[in-house]
C-alpha cells in the first residue's frame, strides 16, 4: 500500500486546518512524558521504544498528545557516522537528560514529569482499562515493520488509541470507581507524578 503525502490526504489536511482552528493553550500548561520501554519488568537502563508529550491545560481544558518517532535525530555525543545518537537512546542514560533533550525536540516548555512502562506493566495497565487480550492490543502498539510509514505510523497509532482511551474511559476515572483505577493504575507504572497530582488533573 503505497504511502499517501500529506498534501493529499483529506484527512490530514482537515486535521491540519481543525488545530489551525483550535484556540492557543493559555494558563497552567503541565507536560507529562510518556515513555513504553523495551524491556520486562524489573529491567534498568532501556531504550526508549514509545515517547510521547501529553501537554495538559487545565484552564483551557485541551489536553494534546504530541508523538516522537523513536528514531528521532538527538545529538548524545556520538559520532555522526553512527546510528546512535537518537533520542531512543537517551533514555539509558536515565531521565533528567532525556527530558530535557524530549524539551528541546518538542518546544513545549519545561517536561518535569513522566510516566514510563515496560511490556509487563502495560499489559497490566491494559488489563485495568478492560481489554480482553492485552497481549495482542500491545502487539498492534508495537507494530511498525508491516506499516507503510514504519515508525511514523506506530507513534501515530499510539497517540491516537491514548486519545481514545483518554475520551472513553474517562468517566472511570472519577467518582468512588476511580480511586481504586488510579490506585491500581499508578502501581503498574514508573513515575514521579504523586496520586495527588493525578487526582488534581483529572
Amino acid at each position: 500500500m503505497p504511502i499517501i503525502s500529506e498534501v493529499d490526504d483529506s484527512l490530514v489536511r482537515s486535521q491540519l486546518v481543525s488545530v489551525s482552528k483550535r484556540p492557543p493553550l493559555r494558563g497552567r500548561v503541565l507536560n507529562i512524558l510518556i515513555v513504553g520501554i523495551d524491556s520486562r519488568l524489573g529491567v534498568r537502563d532501556a531504550r526508549a521504544d514509545a515517547i510521547h508529550l501529553c501537554t495538559v491545560s487545565p484552564d483551557s481544558g485541551i489536553v494534546e498528545i504530541l508523538s516522537i518517532p523513536r528514531d528521532t535525530y538527538c545529538d548524545l555525543g556520538f559520532p555522526d557516522t553512527t546510528t546512535f545518537n537518537i533520542v531512543a537512546n537517551a533514555r539509558a542514560a536515565g531521565y533528567r537528560g532525556f527530558m530535557k533533550h524530549v524539551q528541546g525536540i518538542a518546544k513545549r516548555g519545561p517536561v518535569n514529569h513522566y510516566v514510563e512502562v515496560g511490556f509487563s506493566q502495560a499489559m497490566g495497565v491494559l488489563e485495568i482499562l478492560g481489554y480482553k487480550n492485552p497481549v495482542s492490543t500491545l502487539r498492534f502498539l508495537r507494530t511498525r515493520k508491516t506499516l507503510p510509514g514504519g515508525d511514523l505510523q506506530r507513534a501515530h497509532n499510539q497517540a491516537k488509541f491514548m486519545a481514545d482511551n483518554i475520551k472513553d474511559k474517562f468517566d472511570m476515572l472519577t467518582g468512588s470507581s476511580g480511586e481504586v483505577l488510579l490506585t491500581a493504575g499508578l502501581q503498574f507504572v514508573t513515575t514521579n507524578l504523586s496520586k495527588e497530582i493525578c487526582q488534581g488533573l483529572i
